[in-house]
């Protein structure tokens, strides 16, 4: 799966920031290479990127697929109501029919 520009951006700069505070690089650079990009962490973690090697995740929400203010209780069936929560209680389980 692809990721966002905005999902690389912030993996790009987690991954600088780690560079900066001293966290060793995945790759191996040469002193050339690296007086080319100046040391620079912003892009020694692009490079890490396009390589794949940042063990990073990036976890996307998803969607509800269940929207419980729409569907009426009495058109549930048992599996919907047990995903609702709407699951009617048995007589057994039911308190609040005991009478003292």
């Amino acid at each position: 799966m692809d990721l966002t520009k905005y999902e690389k951006a912030r993996i790009v700069g987690a991954r600088a920031l780690q560079l900066a505070m001293g966290a060793p690089a995945f790759i191996k650079l040469s002193k050339e290479e690296l007086e080319k990009i100046t040391y620079s962490t912003v892009e020694i973690a692009k490079m890490e990127l396009a390589k794949n090697l940042i063990p990073i995740t990036v976890r996307r929400p998803l969607p509800e697929k269940v929207e419980t203010d729409v569907i009426p209780s009495e058109e549930l069936t048992e599996e919907e109501a047990e995903l609702v929560g709407l699951q009617e209680t048995s007589e057994e389980e039911d308190f609040g029919s005991e009478e003292e």
